[in-house]
Parts: structure tokens; sequence; C-alpha cells
């Protein structure tokens, strides 16, 4: 019975009802367009979120380094996005082959350590990202 009343709406009752036809078959392309805009926007996400995972694991298997290095400086930034701050602190260390790396570090390392100061450094390297992990003072 559904369907007959489908097929009347849609082929009429021997009568021509082109705008009826006309509206049903639009609604039935929307109803598609909108199915395969959800379909892709959740491909999409899943697409993202396996990079995410797969980058997260890869960053995860990372060796830890450790390196003696030399405290250049220390520095810290005052910032925050919709009505919240927070402040980002910052270590500059100078390794023995004479490059400079800077990490973002917690308020108690940073407060525990002094411009100038050698030790050993420890952090994770994957591509860009450069997490540190500890730094013991050979002072």
């Amino acid at each position: 019975m559904g369907l007959g009343i489908v097929h009347s709406l849609v082929f009429g009752n021997g009568e021509n009802n082109a705008e009826l036809r006309e509206a049903m078959i639009l609604l039935v392309l929307a109803w598609f367009l909108l199915m395969g805009g959800i379909t892709l926007a959740v491909c999409s996400f899943s697409r993202r979120k396996i990079a995410q995972e797969t980058t997260q694991s890869a960053f995860d298997n990372a060796p830890e380094n450790k390196e003696n290095v030399k405290v250049i400086s220390k520095s810290y930034e005052i910032g925050g996005i919709a009505g919240a701050t927070g402040t980002f602190y910052y270590i500059a260390f100078e390794f023995s082959d004479k490059t400079r790396k800077t990490f973002e570090v917690d308020v108690t390392e940073y407060a525990l350590v002094a411009e100038n100061e050698r030790g050993i450094l420890t952090y994770k390297e994957y591509g860009d990202v450069l997490v540190f992990i500890d730094f013991q003072s050979q002072a």
C-alpha cells in the first residue's frame, strides 16, 4: 500500500502531475546529497583520527634522547584565548655540536634551572615536535 501511494504521487493517477514529480525528484536528490555529505564528513574525520593516532604512536615509540647541554636562555610569554590567559615557559639549550633547541617546560622546571647551567637533557623529538622530559644538572 505504501509503494502505491508513492507511485501515485510520483507518476500521478493518469493525470499530468509534473510539479509534484519535480518536487519528489528534488526531495530524493536532496536526500542523497545530504547522506553523501554526512558520509564524506564521517570518512574525513576517521581518516584524520587514524592519521593522528599513527603520529601519536610514532611519537610514543620515538626514542628518548639524552644529551650534554648548556642552558642558553630562559623566557616566558603570557597569552590566552577567549578571556583565559596562561603563562608559557621556555628553556633554550645548546648542544655539544653548537645547535640550539628551545623546549616548553612547566613552571617548576623553569624555576629550578639557571642560565649557563650544564647538565643532561632528556627529550623526545619526532619531526618538528620537541618534548622536554627532564634536565639533570651537573653543577
